[in-house]
């Protein structure tokens, strides 16, 4: 299999060590992207203080910075979502479970930056509190499903129903894991 259908195709099957391996490479390149781009264009966050007694620092991304950098990574969405969807096909289930849960979990990491732009944040409220430790909980759950289920756990030994094992057991060999960059 290819680089390009590694990264791209949603068919087939994919083995942890390539899942990430990959992921790793896209992480470095796309944080190195975001604060060379950013770091370049913007420069870096500035900084609030507050004086009196209770002094504190309190440092401010801009918002045309942060929606940059959200938009550098949604650009890693399709190649995330078509690695996660093979690992679940590796361990003989289809990729709609993995990939919802991914959205969500995509969907609410952007939350929490622009959430309290738009509402103003009351740290003495206590329905403020509760919201913020629901959303904070079931975007946990999401991560650590996707961590377990794509990252962890090991994919069906032998062919399944969505093709060949990746490591080349109980069939035809299709990969090795040095030529995941072919």
């Amino acid at each position: 299999m290819s680089l390009k259908d590694k990264l791209f195709s949603l068919d087939g099957r994919l083995r942890r060590q390539d899942w990430w391996a990959a992921s790793i490479c896209i992480a470095i390149l796309v944080n190195i992207a975001i604060e060379v781009v950013i770091g370049l264009t913007f420069g870096s966050a500035y900084t609030v203080f507050s004086g009196g007694l209770g002094a504190y620092e309190l440092r401010v991304a801009r918002i045309e910075v942060i929606a940059l950098q959200h938009l550098i990574s949604l650009a890693t969405l399709r190649p995330a979502l078509a690695m996660a969807a093979k690992r679940a096909h590796d361990r003989d289930r289809s990729a709609r479970t993995v990939i919802a849960v991914m959205l969500v979990s995509v969907l609410l990491s952007y939350g929490p930056t622009y959430f309290w732009i738009i509402v103003p944040y009351d740290v003495t409220s206590m329905a403020t509190g509760a919201g913020y430790l629901a959303y904070s909980l079931i975007s946990f759950a999401a991560s650590l499903y996707l961590f377990v289920v794509v990252g962890c756990l090991d994919g069906t030994p032998g062919p399944n129903r969505f093709g060949p094992s990746p490591k080349g057991l109980g069939g035809d060999p299709v990969d090795k894991a040095a030529d995941i960059f072919d």
